[in-house]
């Protein structure tokens, strides 16, 4: 019998928080959402901007927020890091900055067309700084993204990845 169907599950940009108040405590980690960067089938690595940790956290202790656009406890640029990496096919990303100034990341994900990049950046709009796409392997691509996220009515959601 096959229970995976019911098994929590953690995808690469989902915003979460460890509902487990004992388990937090235990390991010292923060009360507050983070973003899960790596996913495997039991556990997720998340990255919590307060403390800048990046533990290893079974799948279910996590609670995910199911639509963090617009989520007034989402910070924008969390906001966009779950758009980013709901429209690509991630395999797992890094946050090198975040402050007042806007945030950077590191994405690692599978090929896509230009065109669905462009879409990614009118996503984003005049938020968006730089993007850089390089290769990282074969039918793998890195792609450097920074933006300044601002609170906005008009926030984007994620694109649907095109189908191969």
């Amino acid at each position: 019998m096959d229970d995976s169907t019911n098994a929590p599950t953690a995808a690469v940009g989902d915003v979460v928080l460890c509902h487990d108040a004992a388990y937090r405590d235990n390991l010292k980690l923060p009360a507050e959402l983070g973003i899960v960067l790596d996913a495997r089938k039991d556990r997720a690595k998340v990255f919590f901007p307060n403390s800048g940790g990046e533990p290893w956290i079974p799948v279910p202790m996590l609670a995910r927020v199911r639509a963090p656009v617009g989520h007034p406890d989402v910070p924008p640029w969390m906001q966009r890091a779950w758009f980013l990496a709901g429209s690509l096919d991630m395999q797992f990303m890094e946050v090198t900055h975040v402050g007042a100034d806007g945030c950077a990341l590191r994405l690692f994900h599978g090929e896509a067309e230009l065109d669905h990049f462009d879409r990614l950046r009118d996503g984003l709009g005049d938020e968006l700084r730089y993007w850089r796409l390089l290769p990282a392997g074969m039918h793998k691509m890195e792609s450097a993204v920074a933006f300044a996220a601002r609170a906005r009515p008009d926030a984007p959601h994620p694109l649907p990845r095109a189908q191969e």
